[in-house]
């Protein structure tokens, strides 16, 4: 994805440097812009200053043909920039692959989506084996601010009767859950459908129960982190790489229909044809079904006629619901009921425990230095209220963390940064998860002999490091 800087360096290249007059003019004509200059230059720097804003988007993009829109959503739903040939398929569809003439390909782009200024071209990509041309560096990439006026996916789509049918995040949660505790995903071979592939998920190392791939645990996030699995059980038939996975152009393509519409499965795999995807009815028709079960898409039965689906919108509600965590107290810390629990209130009690799997059950004990580092986050919250009711140990341990706090502590070895910037805070504890521990606010604590590497990923990033004392 790009960032504002980027859309702004390649809307300038774009624009003064690479486009011709022609084509900027017709970005005046599709954007409703003035045609400003004597020169192509100046021309080009009118369009660059006005070209970000979001006026005349909708109309632009509204007026695509078929195969310009298909790829212009094909590039809505890479997450990274899109190479010229993969729009081929889409542009082209009567040409073998291998025949596919890259500058009149570039010509067919630009006149049909650059020159309607609802897309920007970078030329920096890399060149592949035995690639020479300079239009095979070229990459598409949607602006950011332009996503909110794709038009509806082109796919045959129906009214949609009624409030439709969709199953339960909690419910897939807890039952994929359930299967890592019991052991039954042990084998990640025989792991089936959704809920197997949650369960391999869920991992405990050095003590700290987690999901792989999900770092800060909140509603929305393990909301897309769950989307992100169901993408997964949907691959296409060929095994051309393509910029979009099948399921996550699946979901793009569900989740960009006329308001009030759905599509049948069938309908959604012959869009994902048209994109290029390779993909049996069966399998979009089971990749759907997954997805209602997981409360992700929202299935309407007719009694005549295949169902439509449609991408369903995010609950009110936290996908776990307002019950709280069910626990009881077992040895040195408490049992936990795995499927009555959040799973987000569970994941919340694990930051302050070491986690066990012990004869079936889920175990927490009491952790003295997670629970100090989580203190003034979770200590008046209800997960922390419902492992002190449950257990002796926890309220033990809870009342030695508050009578701790506000202690200075000397530490050997160890390094504080001050990030003020959220994002870089965020970006070194993932590119440091071993070195780094958060302490308050805007502090991070730094093993000393991973600083510079610190440092030099803060450089990377555009930051420039001061010492102080």
């Amino acid at each position: 994805m790009t960032g504002a800087a980027d859309e702004e360096r390649l809307v300038e290249k774009l624009c003064v440097e690479t486009l011709a007059a022609s084509d900027l003019k017709g970005i005046c004509r599709a954007r409703g812009f003035p045609v400003v200059g004597g020169s192509k230059r100046a021309l080009g720097e009118g369009v660059a200053a006005r070209f970000l804003d979001p006026t005349g988007v909708p109309e632009a993009m509204a007026s695509l043909s078929g195969p310009s829109l298909a790829a212009l959503h094909l590039v809505a739903a890479s997450e990274e920039p899109v190479p010229l040939a993969a729009l081929a398929p889409l542009l082209e569809p009567e040409r073998e692959p291998c025949d596919v003439g890259l500058r009149a390909l570039w010509q067919k782009v630009a006149a049909g989506l650059l020159a309607k200024g609802v897309l920007l071209a970078d030329e920096e990509g890399a060149l592949g084996v035995g690639e020479k041309s300079r239009f095979a560096r070229f990459r598409l990439v949607l602006p950011e601010t332009f996503r909110a006026f794709l038009p509806p996916f082109p796919v045959a789509a129906e009214p949609l009767e009624g409030e439709g049918e969709r199953g339960s995040a909690r419910e897939i949660l807890a039952e994929s859950l359930a299967s890592f505790v019991s052991g039954r995903a042990a084998d990640r071979k025989k792991a089936e459908g959704l809920p197997g592939r949650i369960a391999c998920a869920f991992g405990i190392e050095e003590g700290a129960l987690g999901l792989r791939g999900l770092d800060r645990p909140s509603a929305g996030s393990l909301r897309r982190w769950l989307s992100a699995r169901w993408e997964e059980g949907l691959r296409g038939q060929d095994r051309t790489p393509r910029p979009v996975a099948a399921g996550r152009a699946a979901r793009h393509v569900l989740g960009h229909l006329p308001p009030r519409q759905g599509c049948t499965a069938e309908a959604l795999a012959n869009a994902l044809g048209a994109l290029g995807i390779g993909v049996e009815a069966s399998a979009v028709a089971a990749f759907c079904g997954e997805g209602t079960a997981a409360g992700l898409v929202r299935r309407f039965p007719r009694p005549r006629g295949e169902p439509l689906y449609v991408v369903a919108e995010p609950p009110e509600e936290t996908p776990e619901g307002e019950d709280g965590l069910v626990a009881f107290a077992q040895g040195s810390g408490v049992r936990v009921e795995e499927r009555p629990s959040p799973l987000l209130s569970l994941l919340e009690a694990a930051r302050v425990s070491r986690a066990r799997v012990l004869d079936g059950a889920l175990l927490l004990e009491p952790d003295l230095g997670r629970m100090g580092r989580a203190w003034s986050e979770l200590s008046e919250g209800r997960t922390m209220a419902a492992l002190r009711a449950a257990s002796p140990a926890v309220e033990e341990a809870a009342r030695a963390v508050e009578a701790r706090r506000g202690q200075v502590r000397v530490h050997r070895g160890l390094a504080v940064l001050r990030l003020e910037d959220a994002g870089l805070r965020a970006a070194v504890r993932t590119r440091f998860p071993g070195a780094v521990l958060e302490i308050e606010g805007a502090y991070l604590a730094v093993l000393r002999g991973s600083l510079e590497g610190v440092l030099a990923f803060a450089r990377k990033e555009g930051y420039l490091p001061r010492r102080l004392g």
